[in-house]
């Protein structure tokens, strides 16, 4: 763009644009606390992507994964998929730090979870951390309201659901997950 054509006011408005966008944003109260939630969020799509393989690994190696599980697992796992790549998509598109930073929040919060259950048979492990967690992705979500919603997790709320028929018991263990979330240092 030849810059000898452009108006002095222009030129000038447009320096100072530059000048703002290299200066650190700060964060007002309310946006700090949306910020706060959305990446708790974010966090719990992560981290579900995560044990949905583990517990496709864990049924195939316990020699449950048949047909109709196998089947209920693939479009569970294909959910989980397409929500977390919109996350790390969506944020590597606002700046290029965040997509590693989505990563870095996953892999926290997911060694935090792993340390945090004790459960000790894989399926019933990988289960019940699966099922609080889509608990918290809803509250986290709600919490959002209207225009931070983050829709690509709506369909993951159908997860305890199709779940159900492998008939494992649900310990509600949400508030062991709910620090491992929450708390980053």
């Amino acid at each position: 763009m030849d810059t000898t054509s452009i108006p002095y006011k222009q030129a000038l408005l447009m320096k100072r644009m530059a000048w703002r966008n290299m200066q650190p944003r700060t964060l007002n109260e309310f946006e700090a606390q949306y910020t706060y939630i959305a990446i708790n969020m974010l966090a719990c799509v992560a981290c579900i992507d995560y044990f949905l393989i583990y517990l496709s690994d864990d049924l195939e190696d316990a020699g449950l994964l048949r047909h109709n599980i196998k089947r209920i697992m693939r479009r569970a796992q294909d959910l989980a998929a397409y929500a977390n790549g919109e996350a790390y998509r969506v944020l590597s598109q606002i700046e290029h730090r965040a997509g590693r930073q989505y990563i870095g929040v996953f892999d926290y919060c997911a060694a935090k979870i792993n340390k945090a259950v004790l459960l000790k048979e894989g399926i019933e492990r990988d289960y019940n951390i699966i099922m609080a967690l889509v608990r918290l992705l809803k509250e986290y979500n709600k919490q959002l309201g209207d225009q931070y919603y983050y829709a690509p997790a709506q369909p993951l709320y159908k997860i305890p659901d199709m779940l159900a028929s492998l008939g494992i018991h649900d310990y509600n263990i949400d508030v062991i997950i709910r620090p491992c979330i929450e708390c980053r240092e």
